[in-house]
């Protein structure tokens, strides 16, 4: 798709940008997180803000660190609200400038080399992108999925002792 009828951009040149935008649109999730934070810990409980998950964000940052960043980046649900619960834990800035622009250049670089090179190699996947879309989808939430499967399958066995 680099080089059809609705861009015409060569690899070399759209990586970088795609980079650009993946960073501030991640930075921009962050500094969302981190002014609303204070408005948030004064406030009650709702839909949209637990305290709960603002500690196991940091608890997650303190078990994984924070190639958290990188790592969430593949992970669709992820990607969207770990920038956002990462400000309002108040993440360290220097840290998430630093991971932030591993993680879009990982995953830009992956993801648009493997559509172009996919994409050279087998002229008639763009006449099934929806279907493509759905597929990587499901396989980049299976890890998720195990995850949440396994803890439920030992909180049923605590349960049964």
């Amino acid at each position: 798709m680099c080089d059809g009828p609705y861009l015409s951009l060569p690899p070399t040149e759209l990586i970088p940008l795609l980079i650009i935008a993946a960073t501030l649109g991640t930075a921009a999730g962050f500094f969302f997180g981190r002014w609303t934070g204070d408005f948030f810990s004064h406030r009650k409980e709702n839909f949209f803000y637990r305290k709960r998950y603002v500690d196991l964000t940091q608890e997650y940052f303190q078990k994984y660190g924070m190639m958290a960043f990188v790592f969430g980046r593949f992970i669709p649900i992820v990607r969207t609200f770990l920038p956002i619960l990462a400000g309002i834990a108040r993440i360290d800035v220097k840290k998430f400038w630093i991971y932030n622009l591993l993680g879009a250049t990982l995953w830009v670089a992956t993801v648009v080399t493997a559509g172009y090179l996919l994409g050279r190699r087998f002229e008639n996947l763009k006449d099934n992108i929806g279907l493509i879309a759905i597929i990587m989808i499901f396989i980049s939430m299976l890890p998720l999925a195990i995850s949440v499967l396994r803890k439920q399958m030992i909180t049923r066995q605590e349960k049964a002792k």
